[in-house]
């Protein structure tokens, strides 16, 4: 009997050891992901891009934004800040090797943006939580729902062609 309670301990140590194994291969599996789809950013825009780490996100307060660790004398202000889905916002402040960012969801940011398909141009503000709202586009212009929006590059903080997201819905 105190064998098979010694063998019941062991399979369970071994379940523990093996599920802790497989915690730690799904997040390497989605570092790697990660750094595949930053890569492909990459290539897509021939562009020098850094890699930062976000060290503090505010979403509660009145400016959104976040903290990036960007390593000494990597980051200036007005740059541009991507994720592998896109614009992220802008630098408003750097101070030794951290960089404070405006998230583009920020209610005071903006950004000149222009409709895929048609080509149309406008201007992303920040709106309620997490959401942006498309303005300046002409009532005769269609625009589909589903429809990318990429920034215009008309703005001199944000180069042209950067995916800013998609038309969740449309009114007049």
């Amino acid at each position: 009997r105190e064998d098979e309670v010694g063998l019941d301990r062991a399979g369970d140590l071994l379940i523990l050891e093996l599920r802790r194994r497989e915690l730690r291969m799904e997040g390497l599996e989605q570092e790697i992901e990660g750094l595949s789809r930053t890569l492909a950013f990459q290539r897509r825009h021939s562009t020098t891009l850094r890699i930062a780490e976000v060290v503090h996100a505010d979403y509660s307060s009145w400016l959104r934004s976040l903290v990036l660790y960007v390593g000494t004398g990597a980051a200036h202000r007005n740059q541009p800040v991507l994720s592998d889905d896109g614009l992220v916002g802008r630098v408003i402040r750097v101070s030794g090797a951290y960089a404070k960012v405006q998230l583009l969801t920020d209610r005071v940011a903006s950004a000149g943006v222009q409709l895929q398909s048609s080509r149309r141009q406008g201007v992303v503000r920040g709106s309620s939580p997490g959401e942006l709202l498309l303005d300046f586009i002409p009532r005769q212009a269609e625009v589909e729902v589903g429809e990318t929006v990429l920034t215009a590059g008309i703005d001199g903080v944000y180069p042209r062609g950067i995916r800013v997201g998609v038309v969740a819905s449309v009114e007049p």
